[in-house]
């Protein structure tokens, strides 16, 4: 005995829940017009998908099709979301010997109109799909044309700041500071002489640093000339030669020894009354 189905698939992503009982609704009144009854067997005829772009219960479907039975659907587009796959589905079907219903042509698919309909479609969905190919390699282009950029435009920066003892990369990502900040003998050298000239031991030349830098991390960083806290370190021995200089200049003519030099002599041995004349 001849069997009748129903099949739904939501034609779009919004909605598709009410879309289905609309479609189901409408294959129910127009089997009633055919004296079609939905059959019951081997799970129901009621087939439906969950998406537009679902086949899998079609393909269920398609095993169970008898010659002489008949798929019921609301609309074209639900058997083909193209026109070349409309025409396929519709194609496999009818060879299959399976009657086809679309309740909004009132009626029964003719393959051979169908066929002369949706042909002069097909070179348009052709170009569309080529179309469309194009763009996103465009956009692919695009992007990774934009990545390159951004990429140099990143390292460009990182390189800059890294010159002037800034390594903005041990701050966001620890784990990759080695890999831009390479060792800087010129610049370890510049700290290490600073440091000397100011007459400061490593614990001191730390001191200097809030919070305080240990003694390992200034030698590192007067050894390597790299490191998390080099912009600190140098910042923190210029302001104190900066300070230190202000200091000398501020001194008047005949006030005195500052009491920098007066720590100076002492070391040196000089006698009180003679630093008592220099005042």
């Amino acid at each position: 005995m001849a069997a009748t189905y129903a099949y739904s698939r939501p034609t779009e992503h919004l909605g598709a829940t009410v879309e289905i009982r609309r479609q189901q609704e409408a294959c129910r009144h127009f089997a009633s017009l055919y004296a079609l009854k939905i059959t019951t067997q081997e799970g129901g005829g009621w087939i439906e998908e969950q998406s537009p772009l679902d086949r899998h219960r079609f393909e269920v479907l398609m095993t169970k099709l008898q010659p002489n039975d008949t798929v019921i659907v609301a609309e074209p587009g639900v058997l083909g979301a193209s026109p070349s796959e409309l025409l396929a589905t519709v194609s496999r079907l009818i060879a299959s010997g399976v009657r086809v219903l679309v309740v909004s042509l009132a009626g029964e698919i003719n393959l051979p109109v169908l066929r002369a309909y949706v042909t002069p479609m097909l070179k348009l969905e052709t170009a569309l799909a080529k179309e469309k190919s194009e763009r996103v390699q465009d956009v692919e282009k695009f992007q990774a044309d934009l990545d390159d950029f951004q990429s140099r435009y990143e390292k460009s920066i990182l390189s800059a700041l890294s010159a002037r003892g800034i390594n903005l990369v041990s701050l966001l990502r620890p784990e990759d500071a080695g890999e831009v900040a390479p060792k800087d003998i010129a610049t370890a050298q510049s700290l290490l002489k600073m440091r000397v000239d100011l007459d400061l031991t490593q614990e001191e030349a730390g001191a200097l640093v809030a919070p305080n830098l240990s003694k390992a991390t200034v030698s590192r960083l007067e050894n390597e000339g790299r490191g998390a806290k080099l912009g600190e370190y140098r910042t923190a021995l210029i302001l104190e030669t900066h300070k230190r200089k202000k200091a000398e200049k501020a001194k008047l003519p005949g006030s005195g020894p500052t009491p920098m030099e007066l720590e100076a002599y002492q070391r040196a041995g000089i006698p009180t009354a003679t630093m008592e004349a220099m005042k």
